[in-house]
């Protein structure tokens, strides 16, 4: 998690110190390969934990792969070792449950290892990995992913199949972005993503409904799902040291939010020629906030009622969709990138909930967090949810401009 926050990988070791004194009068001495750097045996904790931290080991012990040992353990712990692969014979622990290879060398993972379908815990933070191979999908039981300080630009698009995957951290990588269907593991809880260079999340991230704590600092967020947070599980979205992010999703006002030093740089100017932006010129120093991209035109207190005929037909899609019995049949029929916007809208109208796909008004809000102002960036589907927004919500308009409300009431 952030280092603002206070909220640094967990390595587990104390937990692994508490558990080996507990169970000291229960470990099995098993003899270890001839190694001068290995004095110590090989031992199973209470019966079914091997705990090599700290060995030197390039192999693993053939011990792990006798008979009665590979039938008896459940846990293995591998840190702080010089292991640059694991051998294939991994794949005979079938009833391996949690294995910690931090702080080693590993550059890839063999497929072996993800045929180990019992596994709960995967943790190989601190090595030297470029790519998770898609076989991770195979692990149906795992609850936490650990991927932390290594070298990997991309998820594949199977982690997707992890149902039963509770935290992720992925923190120090080289992500530039997000796969969607991360958003299909939906009894995550934790996700941690800071030090990546990701410009934004997906909008698709507003399904995981058991997340209770996001972290994405030290990014390249430009902007954030605007439906982020209404996630009612959700307890902090902490994405403090991203220079180009100016502002938050109005619906985190009521979330714990670290944003400490972020938006200092602005919006790159290579990203506004890509996306629609709003300026705030009310402030000491002139403000812009760049828009989601799937928006295609926003409307302002002066244009035309009538949005785009697109934004009209995506919104019958949408009802036609939500009413249809069980839906699957009208899925069946509907491209997928289409669908996935269907069913995840790019917002909802920040005064009457009208789900909002690629033409809305902007409304921005001014918050105070962490002693600063903060803008809070929401959507409404036509003027006069502005006008009624903007006197619904208690705090300081900062656009569209106050002179420009009265229009709404016209245009209504």
């Amino acid at each position: 998690m952030s280092d603002y926050t206070n909220k640094n990988d967990k390595d587990h070791c104390v937990e692994e110190t508490t558990a080996a004194m507990a169970h000291k009068q229960t470990m099995l001495a098993i003899p270890v390969q001839d190694d001068a750097r290995l004095k110590q045996p090989l031992v199973l904790l209470n019966g079914d934990g091997v705990y090599l931290n700290y060995r030197r080991l390039q192999d693993l012990p053939v011990q792990l792969f006798e008979p009665d040992t590979s039938v008896a353990v459940r846990r293995i712990y591998l840190k702080h070792n010089l292991l640059h692969t694991l051998t294939p014979q991994i794949k005979t622990l079938h009833h391996l449950t949690e294995i910690y290879l931090n702080n080693n060398s590993l550059q890839t993972l063999p497929s072996e290892l993800f045929e180990l379908i019992s596994l709960e815990v995967l943790s190989v933070s601190v090595n030297q990995l470029t790519c998770l191979p898609s076989h991770v999908g195979n692990l149906a039981n795992l609850k936490r992913l650990q991927l932390s300080h290594n070298q990997l630009s991309s998820l594949p698009l199977e982690i997707g199949q992890l149902n039963h995957l509770q935290h992720l951290e992925v923190s120090n990588n080289r992500l530039e972005w997000l796969p969607s269907q991360l958003a299909s593991c939906t009894r995550l809880q934790q996700l941690s993503l800071d030090h990546n260079i990701l410009q934004s999340l997906p909008r698709e991230f507003c399904h995981l409904q058991q997340l209770t704590e996001i972290s994405a600092s030290d990014n390249a967020l430009v902007w954030l799902p605007l439906d982020l947070g209404q996630l009612s599980e959700l307890q902090g979205i902490y994405v403090d040291n991203n220079p180009h992010l100016t502002a938050m999703p109005a619906s985190t006002l009521h979330k714990n939010i670290g944003f400490f030093r972020s938006g200092r740089e602005g919006v790159p100017e290579k990203m506004l020629k890509k996306l629609l932006s709003v300026t705030i010129h009310s402030l000491e120093n002139e403000v812009t906030i760049a828009l989601p991209a799937e928006l295609r035109a926003v409307g302002n207190m002066s244009s035309d009622r009538v949005p785009l005929l697109l934004e009209l037909s995506l919104a019958a899609a949408h009802t036609a969709l939500c009413q249809a019995e069980k839906g699957q049949s009208l899925k069946d029929e509907i491209p997928l990138q289409l669908l996935s916007h269907l069913t995840t809208p790019t917002a909802h109208c920040q005064q009457c909930h009208r789900p909002i796909f690629v033409y809305g008004f902007p409304i921005v809000f001014r918050a105070q967090v962490q002693g600063s102002d903060l803008p809070l960036l929401g959507l409404c589907c036509t003027a006069a949810c502005v006008h009624l927004c903007s006197r619904v919500v208690h705090l300081p308009l900062m656009f569209p401009r106050l002179e420009d409300l009265a229009l709404a009431i016209v245009l209504a």
